[in-house]
């Protein structure tokens, strides 16, 4: 419908042909008509639709539509009644501080409006997509409620999944014209600079960028690789029909991001844990140095002990049958000496010495 418009009409003709008491058909074609400045044939077919179905949860769109045609049409007292008539009740919280913030919104450089403030979702619009967009959003943000997710107070608000926060936003796509204005875009502009007075009487470069009309939405600034960033209308998919696909993978997202978070965590943890370590070098090797000391002493002492009994024992394997007094006293201090040494080198001993030394 916002590509090739004279080719939407014409199918919009052909379903109401085929069925008279779709209300969806008769409000699609008066958008359609809308936007090419049918405003006469476009209130009518809106309010057909809402002849057809007054209790329709849609009927907003047919009553949002009402509004643009009288506003077209210069019937402002109209088209206000019909835009406070056709304010959804009940949007959610998020979606209502959205439109209110794109409302009260200056047009940027390419005459677009951005919702700014703390629980207002990042938008960035012309001023006739905005009920567009607020239905997108509130019907992604209803989604994710279902599954037990929500939107964040920040600015800009942002899906809570998860514990997690992932960057979210509708945009439409301004492109610089390469034909003449059409009805349509002309009687756009006479709205956009009655409402935007101040801003259009500074700009020489007015009307250098023309809204498409086609919306995108992005998730994580475009940026995550793990997961599918952006979604737009195309040729034949409009961008309502991808919802689900949207907060499918802003669930994958958040997946995402949480896993590089607990990866972030551990190398932090890592790294606290090695500079602990190098902290508390120093000390250690203090420490190994008294071990390795106590133990050295204790296996020279060992050591030594063997030698002398082995000595001792060859001593008397060689002496004369008809030793002096004087050789078996010296034999007896060494046997008895080796097995001192023996002792202070045993288990038991080291065992002791080790309760008061504290090296372990």
């Amino acid at each position: 419908m916002f590509f090739r418009r004279e080719e939407a009409l014409a199918l919009y003709d052909k379903a109401i042909e085929l069925n008279p008491n779709l209300a969806l058909a008769w409000s699609m074609r008066g958008m359609c008509d809308g936007n090419l400045g049918n405003t006469a044939r476009s209130i009518s077919d809106f309010e057909q639709a809402l002849r057809l179905s007054p209790r329709d949860p849609m009927r907003w769109l047919a009553q949002h539509g009402l509004a643009w045609a009288h506003l077209m049409a210069g019937r402002y007292d109209e088209a206000l009644s019909w835009a406070t008539l056709g304010a959804r009740p009940r949007w959610h919280p998020c979606t209502k501080r959205t439109e209110k913030a794109l409302n009260e919104a200056q047009p940027d450089t390419e005459g677009a409006l951005r919702a700014r403030g703390a629980g207002v979702a990042n938008v960035r619009v012309s001023l006739e997509m905005i009920p567009r967009a607020m239905a997108i959003l509130d019907e992604v943000v209803r989604r994710l409620e279902k599954l037990g997710h929500s939107m964040s107070s920040s600015d800009p608000a942002q899906l809570s999944i998860d514990g997690e926060l992932v960057p979210f936003e509708i945009s439409e796509k301004f492109l610089r014209p390469t034909t003449p204005p059409d009805n349509a875009e002309l009687a756009r502009r006479v709205v956009f600079r009655e409402r935007y007075v101040a801003y259009t009487s500074l700009r020489a470069d007015l009307w250098i960028y023309r809204p498409s009309g086609r919306l995108g939405i992005t998730l994580s600034q475009g940026l995550e690789k793990e997961a599918r960033c952006r979604w737009k209308d195309g040729p034949r998919t409009r961008l309502e029909d991808q919802l689900e696909d949207v907060v499918t993978e802003a669930v994958a997202h958040a997946a995402a991001r949480k896993a590089r978070q607990d990866d972030i965590e551990r190398r932090r943890a890592e790294v606290e844990e090695r500079q602990r370590q190098a902290q508390q070098e120093p000390g250690r090797e203090e420490l190994d140095r008294r071990r390795f000391l106590f133990l050295k002493e204790r296996a020279n002492l060992w050591e030594d002990g063997e030698m002398l009994a082995r000595f001792v024992r060859h001593l008397r394997h060689i002496a004369p049958a008809h030793r002096s007094d004087r050789l078996d006293r010296m034999l007896k201090w060494g046997d008895e000496y080796a097995e001192d040494m023996r002792k202070a080198s045993s288990a038991a001993a080291i065992d002791e010495e080790l309760a008061e030394s504290e090296l372990w």
